[in-house]
């Protein structure tokens, strides 16, 4: 489960019988007055989370690095509102 909240992203991953196993917190780096949109996992992945901002997209793979993404999308115009992401099998 992902639950992003202003200014921090949490990543939590519960066991079989239903316990918090893992607790992991991401810092993005947020400007003064930028604040986290969305936070969504990536469509056919368990590992790929994208975080959303007004100004940026940063997508992290959590099996390889949590501080840093793999992908940081930065857009001029500070315009985001929303975003939806697709998945391709091919």
């Amino acid at each position: 489960v992902v639950i992003g909240w202003e200014k921090d992203c949490h990543v939590l991953t519960f066991s079989s019988s239903g316990s918090v196993s893992d607790h992991l917190v991401l810092h993005p780096q947020l400007a003064t007055g930028n604040f986290i949109i969305k936070a969504v996992w990536l469509p056919g992945s368990q590992t790929e989370l994208a975080i959303v901002t007004a100004d940026f997209v940063k997508i992290y793979d959590l099996s390889v690095d949590a501080l840093s993404p793999t992908f940081y999308f930065l857009l001029p115009s500070s315009k985001i509102r929303d975003v939806t992401f697709l998945f391709n099998e091919e």
